[in-house]
């Protein structure tokens, strides 16, 4: 056996979590286990790197553990820091199984300073981090490989798909067929009742989710973040409804980043996080047209996120990890995993960082024009025309 040192790819998720997760990692262990890497799993993000934890992924290193032909590979590798993980043979129901057994976080954890995690990765023996997460997660682990010299690689993933510079992230493909699901069923109890269903989902400041999934769903309103709307219009749309095409339901998609008419974001006292702009809107048409309509609001919550990879998904997983383990593998770091005109390829991290969040562009977005072309009320264009 060759007492070449082999490369230590560690791999991490951050942020919430998105079904397609495990499809990624199952991928980087597969890829890289071929080319003769180690792999490591860091648990919980960050915390595990804070920790000085890890756990193996690499099923060489399960296959001579115990052999003494490897006691160079154990010293060079620094196996002693690392927990025992999956073998080989339980790789494969990764691929369906979504959320991440890695576990992930979106907030530091008590005393975990960025010393701890920056030394965490030299600690491990680190030679290159794989990290999967959205643009705050893709933001701040490329602050700390600055800081701390690591050598890092990027993977897009949000339901949210708000990463710049790639068509899809991880996780939003499920999402899409998630929430269109539930825009079908919400269909048969608004026609059921005769009622207005309005139905709240996730994507923060950006609108694709509420828009691929609206239009997907056969919605009759869609708003979304960056596009201003009004009452008036959205109840003329409503009562074009009713009184022409003699159906007496309707189905509302709004993002959970909309504005309110007044230009704020409705959000949870608590804890600061998106919510209510649903109730919010309901409660706006009860007031403007109480005797008009019966209005039923809802906001479909956690349930995105959770669930089995759809195919896309997976496809775009298991393409994205092994890309990523080419990278790793040729020394090309500082590097986002992305898809582009068909084809998985990768960009500069910091031109990623430069962007910041992508949002919808309603004067150049595809679906916003055939959103509206079909008769989907999708807001004012015409005031996004006169601000531009």
């Amino acid at each position: 056996m060759s007492s070449e040192k082999r490369k230590v790819i560690a791999i991490l998720t951050s942020g919430g979590d998105c079904p397609g997760l495990n499809a990624v990692i199952r991928s980087v262990i597969a890829s890289a286990t071929k080319k003769g890497c180690i792999v490591i799993g860091i648990k919980k993000s960050t915390h595990g790197l804070a920790t000085k934890k890890s756990v193996y992924l690499n099923k060489h290193f399960l296959e001579n553990n115990n052999n003494d032909d490897n006691n160079n590979n154990e010293s060079d590798n620094n196996i002693s820091e690392h927990d025992n993980g999956l073998n080989w043979s339980s790789i494969d129901p990764l691929l369906t199984m979504g959320g991440t057994f890695l576990k992930s976080i979106n907030k530091r954890q008590e005393g975990d300073t960025d010393e701890l995690i920056i030394s965490g990765y030299h600690h491990l023996n680190i030679d290159v981090l794989i990290g999967i997460g959205g643009d705050g997660s893709i933001r701040f682990l490329s602050d700390y490989a600055a800081r701390g010299n690591w050598n890092f690689i990027a993977i897009p993933k949000t339901i949210d798909n708000d990463v710049p510079i790639t068509e899809y992230s991880v996780g939003f493909s499920t999402a899409v067929d998630t929430v269109t699901n539930s825009i079908h069923h919400l269909t048969t109890t608004a026609l059921s009742h005769d009622r207005i269903m309005i139905l709240e989902v996730m994507g923060r400041t950006a609108g694709h989710l509420a828009l691929h999934s609206g239009i997907a769903g056969g919605s009759d309103i869609i708003l979304i973040p960056e596009i201003p709307y009004s009452l008036d219009k959205i109840i003329e749309k409503i009562s074009f409804i009713r009184e022409k095409l003699n159906r007496h339901f309707a189905i509302i998609v709004v993002a959970e980043g909309a504005l309110t008419l007044d230009g704020t974001t409705v959000k949870n006292n608590k804890d600061d996080n998106f919510g209510g702009i649903g109730n919010y809107l309901a409660n706006c048409l009860r007031e403007k047209c109480d005797s008009c309509f019966e209005i039923r609001a809802m906001a479909l919550g956690h349930i995105q996120r959770g669930g089995n990879p759809s195919a896309q998904d997976r496809i775009l997983a298991t393409t994205y990890g092994a890309h990523a383990v080419d990278l790793a593998v040729n020394g090309n770091y500082d590097r986002m995993v992305s898809w582009n005109n068909g084809t998985v390829t990768d960009v500069p991290i910091e031109d990623v960082l430069e962007i910041g969040t992508q949002l919808v562009e309603p004067k150049i977005n595809a679906l916003v024009k055939v959103a509206n072309d079909i008769g989907i009320y999708v807001g004012d264009l015409d005031k996004i025309q006169d601000d531009q």
